[in-house]
């Protein structure tokens, strides 16, 4: 009879890893917000060489933050305990996950509003406003009005703290692109209707 096999240890930590974004302590819908670098029909490679689906989400100065902060707390007092002094020193708190815009160049025009990045190892599933699913990639773009569904969870691994995994997402209305490249059919008017759509169809 053959041995169990062992999963190595880095097959391990990123079964560890999934398992804790998974966990939904208290689901969160977190927007409506604009989408940016939206990268959830393929895996994009993050800075740890990790394959991940991801996006992060500009939200208004209107959104009430503090359910989002209550999950990210919640997480970490399941983790470590109620007791904040027992926490780890250096930990990301909900400070480094919702973040100020004016922080990045590149949301310098949203002054004011706030920003979460998240990602997840399993592919979000992705609709529209009537829940109908969405499989084109070029009607999720950056600037897209948008929720998500998430969890917040707490992670103990070579750094510690607490995040937001991306569960799915639901695109909303349409909005001008952050990408800098504008939509077809925003670039042009209904000319087929305008000269009679029998001459160029």
């Amino acid at each position: 009879m053959l041995a169990p096999q062992h999963a190595s240890a880095q097959q391990q930590t990123s079964t560890d890893r999934e398992k804790k974004e998974a966990i939904v302590g208290q689901k969160l819908i977190v927007g409506p917000g604009r989408l940016s670098f939206p990268h959830l029909f393929s895996a994009q490679a993050n800075d740890r060489g990790e394959m991940r689906y991801s996006l992060a989400l500009l939200l208004p100065p209107e959104t009430d933050l503090k359910p989002i902060r209550a999950a990210l707390a919640a997480a970490a007092v399941e983790k470590w305990g109620a007791d904040k002094a027992k926490w780890p020193k250096q930990m990301r708190g909900p400070d480094e996950v919702i973040r100020k815009c004016e922080e990045k160049d590149q949301y310098a025009q949203f002054a004011g509003w706030h920003y979460i990045n998240m990602s997840s190892s399993a592919k979000p599933g992705v609709v529209d406003a009537a829940k109908n699913d969405v499989t084109d990639a070029a009607e999720v773009y950056p600037g897209r009005w948008a929720r998500v569904s998430a969890a917040a969870f707490a992670y103990d691994n070579k750094t510690k703290g607490v995040s937001i995994g991306l569960n799915n997402v639901q695109v909303l209305k349409h909005d001008e692109s952050l990408g800098g490249k504008p939509r077809a059919k925003d670039d042009f008017d209904e000319y087929a209707d305008e000269l009679g759509a029998d001459d160029w169809t």
